[in-house]
């Protein structure tokens, strides 16, 4: 089965992945706020995303602990000092290298699979990348609140004025599929 191949693919590939991913941040004029950790440090990052995401197609990781995983991620970026957009870029240029990686080698051309197998397996690798998105941003903006509320800048009960619809105390996330 195609989604097992490709678990397999990103167990073995996903140091190289890496590596690859780390070197096009480190040159990016839109990841600034990276360019900070050495090349090893984005290497064994990204690593986490890649093995995160062959749990996820595993199955052996849950949407729950996609938003645990992520949020507390965003709060990390928040707390480092990187800008939210820069975070979410990083994010999609793991997916971005990793479909790169794969057409380059070869390993789906050679492969005759259903086109439902493809569509599945296309569904849960966005669905991950756009939930570790959603909560990234979400565990960041967390991270932006706790921070305004601690020192006085706005009570918990104002923050919708700065962030419309949000709030410090509420929970929020997209419907799992």
């Amino acid at each position: 089965m195609l989604i097992n191949k490709l678990i397999h693919f990103i167990e073995n590939h996903s140091q190289e992945i890496s590596r690859k991913w780390a070197k096009d941040i480190l040159t990016s004029e839109f990841t600034k706020g990276y360019q900070r950790f050495t090349r090893e440090e984005l290497a064994e990052r990204s690593n986490e995303v890649y093995q995160n995401l062959g749990k996820w197609l595993d199955r052996d990781i849950t949407s729950s602990d996609i938003k645990s995983l992520y949020e507390n991620l965003g709060q990390k970026r928040y707390k480092e000092k990187i800008p939210l957009y820069e975070v979410i870029l990083a994010l999609h240029y793991t997916k971005k290298t990793l479909w790169n990686y794969i057409q380059a080698s070869g390993m789906i051309a050679d492969e005759a699979f259903a086109i439902h197998q493809a569509m599945v397996l296309s569904e849960r690798i966005y669905s991950f990348y756009d939930f570790a998105a959603f909560y990234i941003s979400r565990g960041y903006h967390k991270a932006v609140w706790s921070k305004m509320v601690k020192d006085g800048l706005v009570a918990n009960d104002k923050i919708s004025e700065y962030f419309p619809g949000a709030s410090a105390d509420v929970e929020m996330g997209p419907e799992f599929y």
